[in-house]
């Protein structure tokens, strides 16, 4: 979500002043990131955390391996930089 913040307002910004490219990036993230699920999972926040946990625990299972290898590459990676 973070890299969608950040490039949101740079790819506005060919279409629109700047001003405008801020203006509708902070708006559509407020919007869309923070009014609207809010609004729904103050409701049917356990509805959707029941129907969505199962898909959730098997992408879990799927992307452990896969990320705990980029997990230690990064730490290895900011290991290199610091002297012990």
């Amino acid at each position: 979500m973070a890299m969608a913040d950040a490039f949101l307002p740079i790819f506005l910004d060919s279409l629109v002043t700047a001003w405008g490219a801020i203006l509708i990036s902070v708006t559509l993230i407020l919007l869309f990131g923070e009014i609207i699920p809010q609004s729904v999972c103050s409701r049917y926040g356990l509805a959707i955390g029941a129907t969505v946990a199962t898909f959730v625990q098997v992408l879990t299972v799927e992307t452990e391996g896969r990320l705990s290898i980029l997990g230690e590459l990064s730490h290895w990676s900011l290991l290199l930089g610091k002297s012990v």
